[in-house]
């Protein structure tokens, strides 16, 4: 039982660190103001966001498309948020057909338009399928 709540109090003081580390960054602070204002301009220009990402990062990413078209926080019209590889038949027909590499962006090549934002969500950074998804 002790071990279980020292788990959950260090992940606690780990979360508190990080947003401490994010608040003291004029950078980290100045790169999330433009990526929102991008996203915000967007979405007003009738275009669409699309989250992208593998395991943990792919849960994340149906999480915030969600959030995008459900109503977060306050009532208002759904935004046109979608997480790639949601489709399984999709996702599963391309990697078996072509590569995992090209997962998202085969996706991005049949679904993006011109100014429509793609996210990119990767713990490691360096993952080829999420990295070849901006890439259309």
């Amino acid at each position: 039982m002790e071990e279980i709540k020292k788990l959950i109090n260090t992940s606690i003081e780990n979360s508190i660190l990080v947003k401490t580390k994010i608040l003291q960054s004029e950078e980290i602070i100045s790169v999330i103001y433009d990526i929102s204002i991008k996203i915000v301009e967007a979405l007003y220009n009738g275009n669409k966001v699309f989250f992208a990402g593998n395991g943990g990062s792919h849960s994340d990413s149906l999480h915030l498309a969600g959030e995008f078209v459900s109503r977060f926080m306050f009532d208002r019209n759904a935004m046109p948020g979608i997480a790639l590889g949601s489709n399984s038949s999709m996702l599963t027909a391309i990697a078996n057909d072509e590569a995992y590499k090209l997962v998202f962006s085969r996706q991005m090549e049949a679904l993006g338009d011109r100014g429509d934002i793609a996210l990119a969500l990767s713990t490691s950074g360096d993952s080829p399928s999420v990295i070849n998804g901006l890439d259309k």
